[in-house]
């Protein structure tokens, strides 16, 4: 009964919706929740604000109707009931053709674009094809994340609001924000940080709002229609406008203009007293020198007229010579120059020549959108050619054609984007070429409804690719060599530097010598490849550099040696018979302390020998030289300067962990015993009594921290104890979770119940979490899957192959596999020695796994590797099996802790510490006195030296420390109870605190059950 009277009401409102526009004065409008600065709303019951609904209002009043505002959570819920007839109008809308299929539009009210926004310091990024590999933000489900999507070079972040994207781009967590520029600009002039950002680049797409109304109502349409061309010619629309879009500040402020005046003035002032003080200078010493050259000219005429004649002779002569060389030195200094002239140039043009637009084709329509740049790529006037996807395909090289049609296909019908490279056929029959990238948009029925992409003129590129190819296979060469070096032998080396000397060169023969050391004889080494697969002649071991032809002027001359035209050459002997035929050749010799070492030769090259190649050859024989030289010093030295600096760095560590030790130690004493007191507090059951606890693992987990810092830096002993390692695990996969990216597929396979080893905790974590990032080093190009594998196995004799030693019997296997690139057998040889890494040069210390190799081997373990090349590493780990120990929380040891009522004498600095203990022994029934200085306890001591029965004092205080204290208390009542109490410090350890005759010793941050216990002791 009840469903059919709804079914019943149902139709009735729809038949109502139905009606004559006309006869209603009050439509109903759909919004979303909160959309600044179209619609600004906290809740769904009270009326929204913003630029729409003032617009929407006042249509409304110059239309003669009203309007009732239905707010929903979301844009698809405000679809829904323009379809259901739930909503008439939606003010202000973004035109889509979806949106046009259930409603009909307006004129447009405004138009804004989607821009790149930047921090005002930021010069590196000034349009879109700026933002390859750079972090750029957008926010999720904006038109702006789909932009830098199908751009695809970029990091992209995704932000939930533009609140949160804009402080990250202050904050410089991100280079850039695409964004749409009117509500990103408001809600900078609102924040006062508009003067911080600034847009670059052209629009990205432009995007136009209007008021959209429900299909089927023509009357409503027209009324507001016509109140909306009212309005637009009203300044009330301008008014609305600044609103909520506020006015842009003027840059030209008093201020600044001062300022430039006076910084102007004082560029002026310095330049002329710069140039005042020079002139000056160079006067008074140009009339030094003068008074100088003319007083020793007086005395050589006085002394030595009769040889005026030779010496001016003599003195021309030297003019001469120096006159000479310093032309030389001019004309080579006016060469680097033009050549530093001609490279700056040709960069500043390289730098200026990429250029990049971008398209929008929709699928619905088939209209396509060319961005400006595109027009002047294709150098086509806006004006006379209208873009079509058809007419694009014109204009395609008919050879790429098939290719650009199947990419753009393939990335509608099977979701590929595409990333292309093809040629342009302009009109005169010029080439050119573009680099192309796109991606197909589908809406939430997996229709294809546009494409996006991006069209970067390569022309240029593609020229310039032929002229730097030779730099850079020299210095791929370079980085090559020195990349093999270690891994070859000196035969071995030396092939490969003749090969690629070769190659280099463009040559098609080549040698490389080594001239004896009595500088007569020439051992002939080496030939190349090819030159021993045409040349059947066999030469003497040592042959005389007398004896031969042009081809060793190199030697003679100890200079680089060319000889384009060898056949024509007067001086040249011929070669013998099954020699290569030689065409052309260039030599050059490597020298060592004036002596000829190497002789590296080509020959054969298809067009003529240069300075160029004269230049590629010396490199890679001077390279070469070098290495054989200086590679086996290098290496010592190399690691000598590795040891010392790691030697400071942590001689560093020592002194900054000793200084944070103290001062974080007391916050945690703070943080740990008030939240133990709080717990203690709190009835079973209390839910907030676990989050207490939380804090107090926390806490001690802090206080580990400290002692591992401590530890690493040789402050402290490691504390060895029963650690559960499946809590280690577990806690290490968490974060791992969340910190590596989802290409990565973590598996773990823990048993809860494998058993404790005796360690320290920091330093369990501190493994798992070094061969887990190396996993990820491992996988973060290429993804894959890291595995962690953690169980007990019994090991005997026969199980390990003898391979280590150990003791038979229960052990915690660790397992941590990935299926990365895995190592080949000389990286497996080198893995755990010190500062030996494979990573790029800042992206490690190569310390990692030497740390893990010596904390397992210090814990009593062994660690074992297996790898193999393009299907993974895995680490495995065996740490043995201790008992488990009984250990009662704080809160049962606080329990047992008897009551008294002594009179104990409190002195610490830190105001917390000594108010924490005074709440924990007052609550105990002890009579409690707090002072925060050495002096004011002295004071009270000697008012009343029998009163106290116990006295508690920190050891760092200003003026007095805590042995002092102690030492003058000690003199007047050697009797009385002691406990030293410190952070840390370098003065004092248990062994001297006892030495002076405190009865404890006990280290910050205060375990409350356990300092209890040790004081009742």
């Amino acid at each position: 009964m009840n469903t059919s009277l709804s079914y019943l009401i149902i139709v009735f409102s729809i038949c109502l919706a139905g009606a004559s526009v006309c006869a209603e004065t009050v439509f109903t409008a759909g919004v979303p929740l909160n959309f600044p600065p179209q619609y600004v709303n906290q809740s769904k019951t009270e009326k929204p604000k913003g630029f729409a609904i003032d617009i929407m209002d006042e249509i409304a009043r110059r239309s003669g109707f009203s309007v009732k505002y239905v707010v929903y959570e979301t844009w698809p819920l405000v679809w829904e009931a323009i379809k259901e007839g739930q909503v008439q109008v939606v003010p202000n809308v973004g035109i889509s053709e979806d949106r046009r299929k259930i409603l009909d539009f307006t004129s447009p009210v405004e138009a804004f674009h989607i821009r790149i926004f930047v921090r005002r310091s930021t010069t590196e990024i000034n349009a879109l094809k700026d933002l390859a590999q750079r972090k750029v933000g957008v926010v999720s489900d904006n038109i702006g994340a789909a932009i830098v999507e199908v751009f695809g070079e970029s990091s992209v972040i995704y932000f939930q609001s533009l609140d949160e994207a804009l402080l990250n781009l202050l904050s410089a967590n991100i280079d850039a924000l695409v964004y749409p520029a009117p509500p990103l600009i408001m809600l900078a002039r609102k924040s006062g940080i508009e003067n911080y950002i600034k847009t670059v680049g052209e629009s990205l797409i432009e995007v136009k709002r209007a008021v959209g109304v429900r299909k089927g109502q023509p009357e409503l349409l027209q009324k507001i229609k016509s109140g909306l061309a009212s309005l637009l010619k009203d300044t009330v629309f301008a008014d609305i406008y600044t609103k909520w879009y506020g006015k842009p500040k003027s840059f030209l402020t008093g201020l600044r203009i001062a300022s430039a005046l006076i910084f102007l003035l004082i560029i002026v002032i310095l330049g002329l007293l710069v140039w005042r003080y020079v002139s000056v200078m160079e006067l008074n010493k140009a009339l030094k020198a003068a008074f100088e050259k003319q007083d020793k000219t007086e005395k050589e005429l006085r002394g030595y007229q009769d040889k005026l004649v030779e010496r001016i002779d003599e003195r021309t002569k030297e003019l001469k010579t120096i006159n000479k060389q310093l032309k030389i030195v001019m004309d080579e200094r006016r060469k680097r120059e033009i050549a530093l002239e001609k490279s700056e140039a040709q960069l500043k043009e390289a730098q200026q020549v990429a250029r990049m637009g971008h398209w929008n084709l929709d699928l619905v329509t088939n209209s396509l959108t060319w961005s400006d740049k595109i027009f002047r790529i294709f150098e086509l006037d806006q004006d006379e050619f209208d873009p079509a996807y058809e007419a694009f395909l014109e204009k395609v090289h008919p050879e790429d054609r098939s290719m650009v049609e199947n990419a753009f296909r393939r990335s509608v019908e099977i979701r590929s984007p595409y990333d292309i490279a093809h040629r342009l056929l302009m009109p005169d029959g010029r080439i050119k070429w573009v680099h192309e990238k796109a991606k197909t948009i589908y809406d939430q029925n997996e229709n294809a409804i546009c494409s996006l992409g991006t069209v970067q003129d390569i022309t240029s590129i593609k020229e310039n690719e032929a002229r730097t190819l030779r730099e850079i296979r020299r210095m791929a060469f370079l980085v090559e060599l020195h990349k093999v070096t270690p891994t070859l032998e000196d035969q071995q080396l030396y092939d490969f530097a003749l090969e690629n000397a070769v190659a280099l060169t463009d040559s098609e023969i080549g040698y490389l010598h080594r001239v004896n050391e009595d500088q007569k004889t020439i051992a002939l080494t080496i030939w190349n490849r090819e030159a021993c697969k045409n040349c059947t002649a066999v030469h003497e071991t040592h042959y005389p550099i007398e004896q031969a032809g042009v081809w060793a002027d190199s030697i003679r001359l100890k200079q680089p040696v060319i000889h384009n035209d060898y056949q024509n050459l007067r001086d040249k002997k011929g070669y013998p018979s099954g020699h290569s035929d030689l065409i052309r050749h260039m030599s050059i010799p490597v020298t060592e302390s004036g002596k000829v070492r190497l002789v590296f030769g080509v020959g054969n090259k298809k067009s003529k020998y240069d300075e160029h190649d004269v230049n590629m050859l010396q490199v890679i024989a001077n390279a070469l030289q070098k290495i054989i030289e200086h590679q086996q010093t290098e290496a010592e030295k190399n690691i000598m300067e590795i040891q010392l600096r790691q030697a400071q760095k942590m001689e560093s560590i020592g002194t900054l962990a000793g200084g944070v030790a103290h001062d974080f130690n007391n916050i945690l004493t703070i943080i740990i015993d008030y939240s133990e007191m709080m717990a203690e507090n709190m009835p079973p059951g209390d839910p907030l009594l676990i989050d207490v606890e939380q804090v107090i693992l926390a806490g001690r987990r802090a206080k580990d921290l400290v002692k591992q810092i401590l530890a690493f830096s040789r402050q402290c002993e490691q504390e060895y104890r029963p650690v559960k390692v499946p809590l280690i695990a577990r806690e290490v996969l968490k974060f791992l979770r969340s910190s590596i990216p989802s290409t990565i597929t973590i598996e773990n396979d823990i048993e809860d119940d494998c058993g404790e080893v005796l360690a320290d905790p920091v330093q369990i974590h501190q493994v798992i979490m070094n061969l887990c990032t190396n996993a990820f080093h491992a996988l973060r190009e290429t993804g894959g899957i890291i595995k962690i594998t953690l169980l007990q196995v019994e090991l005997d004799t026969g199980d390990m192959d003898n391979k280590f030693d150990f003791k038979p019997g229960p052990y915690i296997k660790l397992s941590v596999s990935d299926t990365g690139k895995g190592m080949d057998r000389l990286t497996m040889e080198r893995i755990f020695d010190p500062y030996f890494t494979t990573k790029s040069k800042g992206e490690g210390t190569g310390l990692g796994l030497a740390i893990v190799h010596g904390i397992v081997k210090n814990t009593g373990g062994t660690i074992t590797v297996y790898s193999e090349l393009q299907k993974g590493t895995a680490f495995h780990i065996y740490l043995p099996v201790t008992k488990a120990t009984d250990v009662s929380d704080t809160l049962k040891m606080r329990k047992k802790i008897p009551r008294g009522s002594e009179h104990i004498l409190v002195v610490d600095d830190e105001e917390p510490i000594s108010e924490m203990f005074q709440k924990m022994l007052t609550k105990l029934e002890y009579q409690v006195t707090v002072q925060t200085n050495g002096y004011d306890a002295l004071k009270a001591f000697e008012d009343s030296p029998d009163a106290f029965d116990m006295i508690i004092t920190d050891m760092t205080m200003p003026g007095m420390t805590g042995v002092e204290l102690a030492r003058i208390i000690f003199a007047s009542r050697p009797s009385v109870t002691m406990i030293l109490c410190t952070g840390f410090s370098e003065l004092i350890d248990e062994e001297k605190a006892k030495e002076i005759g405190f009865s404890a010793f006990i280290m910050k941050p205060i375990i409350t059950g356990c300092f209890l216990k040790m004081m009742c002791a």
